[in-house]
């Protein structure tokens, strides 16, 4: 059952920022002719030249020089420690539109509350304690091995695999040891090796999709590269990227498809996409530990019909972690990059496209905090362990500034994605397959 009846279900009325606001600092930089062909960012009224940063830039330089000529206050407070740029020299100064918008203004005041409750810092006892819970899971695939239970078997290794990729997720969002250097390495030892998902290549792709979440910009061709896929088009804002029959077809019958097509092909497809073009020498070999380990356990399966039904039941089961992946965006709007997305304070595109899970919190572990995604998008290295503690706060925060905090259960969420993708694929027309 749907629970955000207490907050105004007009999203429309959400979509812009009140007027004055922008991030866009064109007016500003003109006023400094020297800043004209460096990136410059902006930040609490400070203009700063990161240029010579950029390619050093923990997000990627592509991420950061997205943002040049543009004000990133909000982005640094939920990415960045609050003293990122204070050995930082500042170029020149800019009207700051942020409080113009009490979205923005009350999401300052939301961080400084969130810290001073002490919810950033990480109780390493859990996390110990949700890693030991996702080896149990392999130990009981191997000792059904056993048994002979090959089907059990399969699909107790794909809740190992679900919790791994949890893992990976908190890792590479540094909400464990919030050391980049360190949590990298382990989010690649529970992405890739654990779980066959290029590790590296998921954090570059998914920063990007938290800094500009469900934005697309037509005239570079460009996406949020985790919300976009080549076989459907849960908004008519992508319809642009598609052309010829066969994609006319499949976003047709996307409705019919996405389900059973994310089951069926979500683990071989991700894991194809993330070792496409890599060339980390690191991940390589991480990939070859994770085919070790999964060609021992098979080779203690007597026949190749018991293998081939183990290794379905894993992969099946796996299916439902990349759903998940999916279900808190898909039905969610998109913004325009330059006239809508820069023209609507951070939080508010956050809120606008994310759709938390209710459940109770007996089994958060199902949901690895992607349950409760808009906290986690707001706040992106928030430990999941005080993600609930969080939503109390956000809960309030969303309702005092007029912004809709959208939630429902699991089953609702699926069931409102395939209308949406039903009703998205109804507004294309046979000329777009042209």
């Amino acid at each position: 059952m749907c629970r955000s009846d207490d907050f105004p279900r007009d999203e429309a009325s959400c979509f812009s920022s009140p007027t004055g606001y922008t991030a866009i600092l064109d007016v500003d930089l003109a006023r400094y002719p020297d800043l004209r062909d460096k990136a410059v960012v902006g930040y609490d009224g400070k203009l700063y030249d990161v240029s010579h940063f950029a390619k050093h830039h923990p997000g990627g330089e592509e991420l950061l020089r997205m943002f040049a000529g543009k004000d990133v206050s909000m982005q640094v407070r939920a990415f960045h420690d609050r003293d990122v740029l204070s050995k930082w020299q500042d170029v020149g100064v800019y009207e700051d539109t942020t409080d113009l918008d009490p979205a923005a203004k009350g999401y300052k005041e939301l961080a400084s509350t969130l810290r001073s409750a002490g919810l950033f810092k990480t109780d390493l006892s859990w996390y110990g304690y949700m890693i030991g819970f996702a080896f149990c899971w392999l130990l009981l695939s191997l000792l059904l091995l056993r048994w002979d239970c090959y089907v059990a078997s399969g699909l107790s290794i794909a809740v190992f695999w679900q919790q791994s990729g949890f893992m990976m997720h908190d890792f590479m969002h540094s909400q464990v040891t919030h050391t980049r250097s360190n949590d990298r390495w382990f989010g690649m030892l529970f992405g890739t090796t654990a779980l066959a998902v290029d590790g590296h290549w998921w954090r570059d792709e998914h920063f990007v999709h938290h800094a500009l979440t469900n934005t697309l910009d037509l005239q570079t061709k460009w996406s949020d590269p985790q919300m976009r896929e080549d076989v459907w088009a849960q908004n008519r804002k992508l319809f642009p990227f598609y052309d010829g029959w066969l994609q006319y077809c499949l976003i047709k019958a996307q409705s019919f498809t996405w389900l059973p097509f994310t089951v069926a092909f979500g683990r071989l497809g991700i894991t194809i996409d993330g070792f496409r073009e890599e060339k980390r020498w690191y991940e390589w070999m991480s990939l070859g530990c994770h085919v070790a380990y999964i060609v021992g356990i098979l080779s203690c399966i007597p026949t190749w019909e018991n293998r081939g039904y183990w290794y379905l039941a894993a992969s099946l089961g796996q299916g439902v972690l990349a759903v998940q992946l999916l279900l808190s965006h898909y039905a969610k709007p998109f913004f325009h990059k330059s006239n809508e997305y820069h023209n609507t304070a951070w939080p508010r595109v956050q809120c606008i496209t994310t759709i938390n899970i209710a459940n109770h919190p007996a089994i958060d572990w199902f949901h690895g905090g992607l349950n409760i995604h808009i906290e986690h998008h707001l706040f992106p290295t928030l430990p999941r362990h005080n993600l609930r503690a969080a939503q109390v706060h956000v809960k309030r925060y969303c309702h005092e500034v007029g912004l809709v905090y959208d939630e429902c259960c699991w089953s609702e969420a699926i069931l409102r994605t395939l209308r949406h993708l039903q009703s998205e694929a109804g507004a294309m027309t046979s000329k777009q397959a042209v």
